[in-house]
């Protein structure tokens, strides 16, 4: 891997793939109550209809794609697998200030579970919004079918800029290196 903490693909989807799947979250997507401004749509993996294996089929080979770079260009040491996949829309006003993936809490969750995380970016009409490594003093405008990867730990602290116009679209998903609970 180059000196950056992420690996960004220009063009991961087209510009119509994008636009439906933006269309699909703003009629699914529902308010987060944690963070204002954000709207989630979680997308269920397994137990798929023919009908949603075609829809996401884009979506999917670019999952496959993400976890062969993961597998690729990092030492997996104990189970490793997708965790989660939503749909997301920031509204104007909307940010997420600095944080790791690693560090998130809830029921459950294994001792060891290493995050690696992904933005799919669906659209390019919005301003402000610019994903930041604040300790690598980085930003970056995400632009319709940008693909970016990296490590979602405590040394990439990462976050999205205030949306100062428009409206946000992307996907977020997560892959896991973790332990199993028994």
């Amino acid at each position: 891997m180059n000196d950056l903490p992420y690996k960004l693909i220009k063009g991961a989807l087209t510009p119509s793939q994008c636009s439906t799947y933006a269309e699909w979250i703003e009629l699914y997507a529902k308010k987060d109550n944690f963070r204002p401004g954000y709207k989630l749509q979680s997308i269920p993996l397994p137990e798929l209809s023919d009908e949603s294996i075609l829809f996401l089929q884009p979506l999917r080979s670019v999952l496959a794609k993400v976890r062969t770079f993961f597998e690729t260009n990092y030492e997996i040491k104990h189970t490793f697998g997708i965790k989660r996949l939503f749909g997301n829309i920031m509204d104007t006003g909307a940010e997420n200030h600095a944080h790791d993936d690693d560090g998130d809490h809830y029921d459950g969750k294994p001792e060891v579970e290493l995050h690696y995380s992904c933005i799919l970016m669906l659209n390019s009409d919005y301003e402000g919004g610019e994903l930041f490594f604040e300790h690598h003093n980085l930003e970056i405008k995400l632009e319709q079918g940008d693909l970016i990867m990296f490590r979602g730990n405590a040394a990439n602290l990462h976050g999205v800029r205030k949306v100062i116009s428009g409206k946000r679209y992307n996907f977020i998903f997560f892959f896991r290196d973790h332990i199993p609970l028994l």
